[in-house]
């Protein structure tokens, strides 16, 4: 886990891991969502959650309350490195990957997505 410090604390207290579903509570406001990683370098005073709209959000845990929904695992990103074997029985088509959000994942140190997933991932 890449949290530290203040971050890391709070989230052994309450027995969270990233992966979980997880729901903080801040004065009149619920935020519910998956627990991410965060990398090395972030500021220990937030947690970050990816929220059922597919958005990331950064939660202060000064004044918070968490409780866990759901266990879950550590997301594991990309596929292995097996070929799609060739059907010379199916009809061919192409697949541009033109970026976007389906085919990137979040850098953390910048905020910025970039493409992770090829053409060959997604047809997997």
């Amino acid at each position: 886990m890449t949290y530290k410090e203040n971050a890391e604390k709070y989230i052994e207290n309450y027995g969270l891991s990233i992966g979980d579903t997880i729901k903080v509570n801040k004065e009149d406001i619920t935020y519910t969502g998956i627990l991410l990683d965060r990398p090395e370098d972030a500021d220990d005073g937030y947690l970050v959650l990816k929220l059922s709209s597919g958005y990331n959000i950064g939660v202060a845990i000064k004044d918070t309350t968490a409780e866990l929904i759901e266990k879950g695992d550590k997301p594991k990103i990309g596929y292995d490195e097996t070929e799609i074997p060739h059907d010379a029985n199916k009809q061919n088509i192409s697949i541009v990957s033109t970026g976007g959000t389906v085919s990137s994942v979040i850098d953390y140190r910048t905020g910025a997505v970039h493409p992770k997933f090829t053409a060959s991932d997604l047809v997997k």
